[in-house]
């Protein structure tokens, strides 16, 4: 949804880097969103994809520098997904999921979870 709102501000001459980027984001996302371990053939893929994410986007916007975020992206993302297996496991969305395991088989759950 980001990509085709913002489409409309990029110069025809950059539109390609970009409808790349976007395209590589659609690609990536769904890897590190997940809560379940990457596969090794993954990993590769968003070591590969993320470091084409952000040459797509400075070519497209060269006008900007890179954020905190698109450079932990970029160099560490992919090293984290290897240590850990997962970044969506850890994230605010992967912990609301095991809240709601947890609120949906209360039945399994009678003892108290924390001392």
């Amino acid at each position: 949804m980001v990509c085709l709102l913002l489409a409309t501000y990029v110069p025809e001459t950059v539109s390609a880097d970009y409808n790349e980027a976007c395209a590589t984001c659609q690609r990536v996302l769904p890897i590190l969103n997940r809560a379940g371990a990457a596969s090794l053939d993954e990993m590769v893929k968003v070591r590969r994809e993320a470091a084409s994410l952000v040459d797509r986007l400075s070519a497209a916007f060269e006008w900007t520098s890179a954020t905190a975020e698109l450079y932990t992206l970029c160099c560490h993302t992919a090293d984290i997904l290897e240590t850990f297996g997962s970044l969506g496991r850890y994230s605010e969305q992967g912990l609301e999921a095991w809240h709601g395991h947890y609120n949906d088989n209360v039945r399994l759950y009678t003892a108290d979870t924390f001392p």
